[in-house]
């Protein structure tokens, strides 16, 4: 049973029911997404990992554990939603490194 035969009917009770905000949220806590597959990296949008934020200076980008080293950009583990977040993002993580760099 794939997740629209089961979460559509869930859903639509609660509308039915006229559910409060906090029954609509306790169907949307119990409902499973399995995806079903990827189409990989030929179309994908987002990638996950990289270099953590934790290990880096928020001001210059420098590595904590390396002085002179900087990450930047996609390399870093950051990730925004699409629109050109990630763009912006390595615009200014770039340029928040190379003032001090």
């Amino acid at each position: 049973m794939n997740m629209r035969t089961r979460l559509a009917p869930a859903l639509l009770l609660c509308v039915l029911a006229v559910a409060t905000p906090a029954a609509h949220a306790a169907t949307l806590k119990i409902a499973t997404v399995i995806p079903a597959g990827t189409e990989g990296y030929v179309t994908a949008e987002v990638t996950r990992g990289g270099v953590d934020t934790g290990e880096l200076s928020s001001r210059t980008m420098e590595t904590k554990k390396h002085s002179g080293l900087y990450f930047i950009g996609e390399v870093v583990d950051v990730t925004g939603h699409l629109g050109g977040h990630n763009f912006q993002w390595a615009w200014a993580s770039g340029h928040a490194a190379g003032e001090v760099a």
